[in-house]
């Protein structure tokens, strides 16, 4: 495209009014304040998950009546990466017919909790440790 008024041969070569200008006034600049916050958004969710984000806007043109008016509407479509989701380990269980945190085809031990008894000393050595002597 040229600038030069004395050297544009059609209307095609005219240059098209910068579209930063549309977004500063399309709705009243809140186009331009949502896609500020929704790169913002999306990068610090870049940043804390190492996956990816998009922004989409959309802009749709339509006549109004038969003179060169026109409605335009914007719609803003913000994705960030989703956080990583926790996942567990389960196995299936045929004679429960369902989930179960423990491996149906093994063996469970009969286990029984041991209550610790104090040593003998041992409250004195702490009570050394905590008064600094």
């Amino acid at each position: 495209m040229t600038s030069d008024p004395e050297t544009i041969d059609s209307e095609d070569d005219l240059e098209a009014s910068p579209f930063g200008q549309f977004l500063f006034s399309q709705r009243d600049g809140k186009t331009h304040t949502e896609l500020s916050q929704a790169i913002a958004e999306v990068s610090k969710a870049v940043l804390a998950t190492g996956g990816t984000g998009t922004i989409t806007l959309k802009i749709t043109v339509s006549p109004l009546g038969h003179e060169n008016r026109l409605v335009v509407k914007d719609d803003v479509v913000v994705k960030p990466p989703k956080p990583i989701r926790d996942s567990s380990i389960w196995f299936y269980n045929e004679s429960q017919r369902g989930l179960s945190r423990n491996n149906p085809t093994q063996g469970e031990l009969d286990l029984a909790v041991i209550p610790m008894r104090p040593r003998a000393g041992a409250a004195i050595a702490a009570d050394r440790n905590n008064t600094g002597a």
